[in-house]
């Protein structure tokens, strides 16, 4: 395969990729994909996080973070508060209403997965998410 053909190819499937499942989750979950990925960083990091270490994770600028963490706490799916060991620090935490979405997720993630892998064998998806994580490794270090 020719270099701008595997380009054309990958780029092509990112960007679909990435309208399906925001629209699947703007669908189900009534966020959108920017929203949903900041929720998904604070659930996944396990501790109060901030919003700059938000942006650093997500590779936004302080200002779209800024904003997408001011329309959640709106919405009542975060919580910001002082950090009580650095109080020129602000962590977000989630609130109560989010655990339940959270765990909703799963289940139209997996949703999403067995319809993007229909029709591939369990070997098939292993050498993809091989593969996938290898290009991704590769990026890391290009940047």
């Amino acid at each position: 395969m020719e270099n701008s053909q595997f380009s054309r190819i990958v780029i092509d499937f990112s960007f679909k990729l990435k309208r399906v499942i925001s629209l699947s989750i703007e669908r189900e979950m009534n966020l959108t994909y920017p929203q949903w990925r900041v929720i998904k960083t604070v659930w996944c990091s396990g501790d109060p996080i901030s919003s700059k270490e938000i942006a650093d994770i997500l590779c936004f600028d302080k200002v779209t973070i800024s904003d997408i963490v001011n329309r959640l706490i709106r919405k009542g799916y975060l919580i910001k508060e002082v950090d009580k060991n650095d109080r020129r620090r602000n962590i977000l935490n989630l609130s109560e209403k989010t655990q339940w979405l959270c765990k909703d997720v799963i289940r139209v993630e997996k949703n999403f997965n067995q319809s993007l892998f229909a029709g591939m064998s369990h070997e098939q998806i292993d050498q993809y998410l091989t593969t996938t994580d290898m290009l991704i490794k590769n990026l890391n270090k290009m940047k």
